[in-house]
């Protein structure tokens, strides 16, 4: 599936912080490494000042969309 289809421009930049990505069809295992990425990068947060908190917020309907794809 195309970056493009699943996810939003902000999504997309959102995901570009923590992971590359190009605009491009991704297979299911593809996405399971960014989703794997975007959740490291949530828990190298700060737990102390609430960082972790916002990051997962922030990034929850990004995570979603792929478990929804890859089932």
């Amino acid at each position: 599936m195309s970056i493009e289809d699943l996810f939003n421009k902000e999504e997309i930049e959102l995901i570009s912080k923590t992971t590359k990505i190009e605009n491009r069809v991704y297979t299911k295992d593809e996405l399971r490494l960014i989703r794997s990425n975007i959740i490291d990068g949530i828990f190298s947060k700060s737990s102390k000042n609430g960082d972790i908190q916002k990051a997962n917020a922030e990034f929850y309907d990004i995570i979603e969309k792929i478990d929804k794809v890859c089932g």
